[in-house]
């Protein structure tokens, strides 16, 4: 007993098989010579063990689940501006919370969050490698969940093998659809399986087993046209990925380092199929599950900023002592057209303090900046150019080019402005900034403000 309880699910299948074909001859005999009461019993030995199998089967696909299921995981993935950005299916590695999916699930995400079966969701901290050339990412999160998938050899994997396909179908969590090794496709030593199994977009990064339950494949390709041809990535190159050496890499990191835009698709419309070209082969890239939505292209963005000036200093010699400048603050609108490139417009008030007279002499900016950003890495520096206008007190008297305090009138007012920004979330940053104001009070003789106001400050995406 102890024997047979050693032989595993896949072993026992083989051996059904070839007992069958021994005993299949031998029954037809037995039949042909005994009664009708034999005849009888023998039908129904048959269909006994019709039903057996067929519940054998069934057995074997619950228990595949039960001992996957948990930590097969939905990805979800969100553009920089934190709004949705597709949904795709991942594998839980170990107890360290290490889950391998498919590289175009993580192409474009600047934060992404993994949800269990018991609903329970964890963030997305770093990409830990990834292979572009097989489709494959590993991601990890610091949730407690100790239940991972065991990866088997795919080298040992033959045409008309059972496999079972687990991931999100369409927002579907956790569905499982059976099928088979229908061919395996090999160039030179690279090699990739065709599966029968049922997956639809939503899929992509989700485990295929085997009948043991153990992880031979990641799904990541269909063909639209045809009738459950799609395809796996074999584990062998997910045991490739896994021996390489890790490198913890922020989601904005990864996607500087692969190039990739903040939108993995353009925006589709209600109940229209999203046009995309097909290449030679027929073969495609299943679609990452989309939330139905209005996005911008990738890098478009508007954002509202606040500065608070605690302090300025006057830069050449010609704004008089009795003259001090105080806090103030500023607000920025800002549209964004790409990564690195945006427009805004910005208002600065200032308080001018005149000791002479102790009357406080509002400083009044009006800009339009050009906006650039360094990199899309949370942790940047920032810089703006812009021209305006400025309310200012500032007037000379006669031939004087020195200035002095009078009525309130409009300049000429030109900036530069350089700064650090750290992003938090995806929507909030802080940042320190150093203005540097030009106020042309007359130019005919000469009369300007240079003037330093650090600040610190947030900015809000929306």
């Amino acid at each position: 007993m102890s024997l047979i309880l050693q032989i595993t699910q896949r072993s026992r299948n083989q051996y059904a098989v070839k007992i069958q074909k021994c005993l299949n001859p031998l029954f037809i005999r037995i039949l042909k010579s005994i009664n009708r009461t034999g005849k009888v019993f023998f039908i129904l030995f048959g269909f006994l063990n019709l039903i057996v199998e067929e519940t054998y089967s069934q057995s074997t696909a619950q228990d595949i689940y039960e001992k996957n299921s948990k930590a097969v995981v939905v990805v979800v993935t969100y553009d920089k501006s934190g709004k949705m950005l597709g949904q795709g299916s991942g594998c839980q590695l170990n107890e360290e919370g290490l889950v391998v999916t498919n590289f175009h699930v993580m192409k474009g995400a600047f934060s992404a969050s993994l949800i269990f079966n018991d609903n329970s969701e964890f963030e997305v901290k770093y990409v830990y490698a990834f292979d572009k050339s097989h489709d494959l990412a590993l991601i990890k999160h610091y949730g407690k969940r100790k239940d991972y998938v065991r990866v088997s050899s795919s080298d040992d994997v033959r045409v008309g093998e059972v496999c079972y396909a687990i991931g999100t179908p369409k927002g579907f969590q956790n569905t499982i659809s059976n099928g088979l090794i229908s061919n395996i496709l090999k160039e030179e030593s690279e090699y990739v399986f065709k599966i029968s199994n049922a997956i639809s977009p939503g899929s992509s990064g989700g485990g295929l087993f085997n009948e043991d339950g153990n992880l031979i494949g990641i799904t990541y390709l269909t063909y639209k046209d045809g009738q459950n041809i799609n395809f796996a990535m074999p584990s062998k190159y997910l045991s490739e990925l896994m021996l390489k050496p890790f490198k913890q890499t922020t989601l904005s990191e990864f996607q500087v380092i692969i190039g990739s835009s903040a939108i993995l698709y353009p925006k589709k419309e209600e109940h229209v199929e999203r046009e995309k070209p097909v290449p030679e082969s027929g073969v495609e890239e299943l679609e990452v599950e989309e939330e139905e939505s209005l996005d911008l292209e990738s890098g478009f963005s508007y954002d509202m900023g606040g500065r608070y000036i605690f302090m300025s200093s006057v830069l050449n010699n010609k704004v008089p002592s009795y003259v001090q400048f105080r806090k103030g603050f500023a607000a920025t609108f800002s549209y964004w057209f790409s990564s690195y490139g945006g427009l805004g417009i910005t208002y600065q008030k200032q308080d001018v303090f005149n000791k002479n007279t102790g009357a406080n002499n509002n400083l009044h900016l009006y800009k339009g900046e050009l906006l650039i950003r360094t990199s899309e890495h949370p942790f940047r520096v920032t810089m703006g150019f812009g021209i305006g206008l400025a309310n200012s007190y500032f007037q000379t008297v006669d031939d004087d080019p020195q200035i002095v305090i009078g009525k309130s009138s409009n300049q000429f007012t030109a900036s530069a402005t350089l700064g650090i920004e750290y992003m938090i979330e995806n929507r909030f940053s802080i940042s320190v900034s150093l203005p540097v104001d030009y106020i042309l009070v007359s130019d005919t003789k000469s009369s300007e403000v240079f003037l330093a106001s650090p600040s610190v400050g947030m900015n809000v995406v929306f």
